[in-house]
């Protein structure tokens, strides 16, 4: 950007997606979100606080910067132990309680180019995982419910200005749909299973390049 050229999404976007407290400014926009417990560090007295907090049966410890499950770790409450930490983040983590959807009803993507949506489809995790962005999840293409593409532009308006492309991580909790993830940085399209999306997206993506 400082060299005068175009980047997409813009640096700001990128700066502001990388670091997952992001999921914090959508709930404070009133973005349906996963509840959430901040850490600065992930130790054994961090996550007793969070259970209580969160007064849940079972927690996801993630890192706050990472992608694709690294360093994420499920625990169950009066089973877990110092020792299972050892997988979980380095660094400053998160913790959110675990939804039992993401078992049985996976997770939906959405995504969308110049704020159009252009595709959706569903993940669901391999048998006897539960974690549905596993390179053997099942990915089938999915026609969102009005419901999905309403909190997937809320999350859109919430985020900062100037993007030109995302996609939309939704799972089924109490209450509704929330959002897990704000893919703005490098989302995979996933167009070999929803290939209609692709001419949608290129033409919204034309759009941007030429404006």
């Amino acid at each position: 950007e400082a060299a005068g050229l175009k980047v997409l999404n813009p640096a700001h976007v990128v700066a502001w997606n990388a670091r997952k407290t992001y999921l914090r400014d959508l709930a404070q926009a009133g973005v349906p979100t996963i509840e959430t417990v901040w850490l600065d560090r992930v130790d054994a007295p961090a996550v007793a606080k969070a259970f209580d907090a969160l007064d849940t049966a079972e927690l996801v410890i993630k890192p706050q910067v990472g992608s694709g499950s690294r360093d994420t770790v499920r625990l169950k409450r009066n089973t877990w132990s110092e020792a299972d930490l050892i997988d979980g983040p380095r660094e400053a983590g998160m913790a959110q309680p675990f939804l039992p959807s993401l078992e049985s009803d996976g997770e939906v993507s959405l995504f969308t180019c110049a704020g159009t949506l252009t595709h959706g489809i569903l993940k669901m995790p391999p048998a006897g995982d539960w974690r549905a962005n596993l390179i053997d999840c099942v990915i089938t293409p999915l026609l969102p419910t009005s419901a999905q593409v309403a909190l997937a532009q809320a999350a859109l308006a919430a985020a900062p200005a100037g993007l030109a492309y995302a996609r939309i991580d939704l799972v089924a909790g109490s209450g509704g749909w929330k959002v897990i993830e704000l893919e703005l940085i490098e989302p995979r399209l996933y167009f070999s299973f929803a290939p209609s999306g692709a001419v949608p997206f290129a033409l919204a993506l034309k759009c941007v390049l030429s404006g």
